[in-house]
């Protein structure tokens, strides 16, 4: 994501890789609720968001305050804070349109800030329109898992999933657009199809769908390949102006090939997936992600106007301000998000990969 918003590249590297996070982001979610609810037999609402508040708030009021202050602090008449990378030189930011644009990433609407043009002035928060997408589908998806466990079989989670993702393409398909608008790109109903999926292999993957075993298993090499041609494909794909009914069969491929592909790399349940994924670069800069994610685009702006030598200085100070982030608001913040836990022993039972996200899914990392 990081060198999708630093450089100009041919292929929509960045948007593919949202198909990756929405799809792993709801395959965690679900994979969680259904295991608190099999080992305590209810889902309490009131913790789940209480653990989402915990994980998220602090870091993304850290940014805000940061940002915030640069901006107030040039009294918004330095080009360099709005200098988008890759374009053009940028023109400052007015402490109102700075307010605007903080109130909608603390109210997680974002995405529909953008794509209703709210703010009075441009305002270089514009990457939290995935966050904003992601919350607003917990606030629609979790109650209705748990409504669907009050008193029927996990199952039916599943193919509410899978019927509430097919009428998210249809959502696309009706649009019938013939590249990534911003409308399709940032709305939370053409983006829940990713999600969608990834909560129906959720429910699969609990179950331990003996179908999966492909996907999970020793054999699942030609799945993982399969999956990243498809990726390849989508990425040169919404980077092109293309025929519509193309445009969104590979949309529908991209979000259902990005949900295999998660539960491929996260393995089945006795997978313990030594090597890569337990290493100690993938556990730091796991924990990190939400960090790294929050602060990259920021640096960028600051640092467009130096051009490429900017880039590798941006990403260093993503780095030292996300490392600055987990050591002093996040970690603290987690320590309280263990008390809301349900059970000690359920953090154990989500996949060893789980902590590279830990922005999309509620483990203590």
């Amino acid at each position: 994501m990081f060198f999708s918003h630093a450089l100009t590249l041919p292929f929509a590297i960045g948007q593919v890789s949202m198909f990756v996070f929405f799809s792993l982001s709801g395959f965690l979610i679900t994979a969680l609720l259904l295991e608190e609810r099999s080992r305590t037999g209810l889902v309490s609402l009131r913790n789940f968001f209480a653990r989402r508040a915990l994980r998220l708030l602090p870091a993304l009021g850290f940014l805000l305050a940061g940002w915030l202050v640069v901006v107030l602090a040039t009294r918004g008449h330095a080009p360099w804070t709005t200098t988008v990378p890759g374009g053009g030189t940028g023109t400052g930011t007015s402490p109102w349109a700075a307010l605007e644009g903080v109130g909608a990433a603390l109210l997680y609407v974002t995405n529909w800030a953008e794509i209703a043009s709210w703010f009075s002035g441009y305002v270089p928060l514009g990457h939290l329109w995935s966050l904003a997408v992601e919350e607003q589908f917990y606030l629609l998806w979790s109650p209705a898992v748990v409504l669907l466990l009050a008193h029927r079989r996990r199952a039916v989670v599943g193919w509410a999933a899978a019927l509430a993702a097919t009428a998210s393409f249809l959502d696309v398909a009706l649009r019938d657009g013939h590249g990534v608008s911003l409308t399709l790109d940032m709305s939370t109903d053409t983006r829940a199809g990713a999600f969608l999926v990834g909560a129906a292999l959720a429910v699969a993957w609990s179950q331990r769908a003996s179908w999966l075993g492909a996907v999970t298993g020793p054999g699942r090499r030609p799945t993982v390949a399969g999956a990243l041609l498809v990726l390849a494909w989508g990425s040169w794909v919404f980077a092109h102006r293309v025929h519509s009914s193309v445009f969104i069969l590979t949309w529908v491929a991209v979000s259902v090939a990005a949900g295999l592909l998660v539960v491929a790399f996260l393995g089945d349940h006795k997978d313990a997936r030594p090597g890569v994924v337990g290493s100690p670069v993938t556990t730091y800069v796991g924990r990190r992600s939400y960090g790294l994610y929050l602060w990259h685009y920021i640096w960028l702006t600051w640092l467009a106007g130096m051009g490429l030598p900017g880039v590798p200085l941006a990403l260093a100070a993503t780095f030292a301000t996300a490392e600055a982030s987990w050591r002093l608001v996040e970690r603290p913040a987690l320590a309280r998000k263990r008390r809301f836990s349900p059970a000690p022993e359920l953090r154990h039972e989500v996949p060893a990969a789980a902590p590279l996200l830990p922005v999309a899914a509620e483990i203590p990392a």
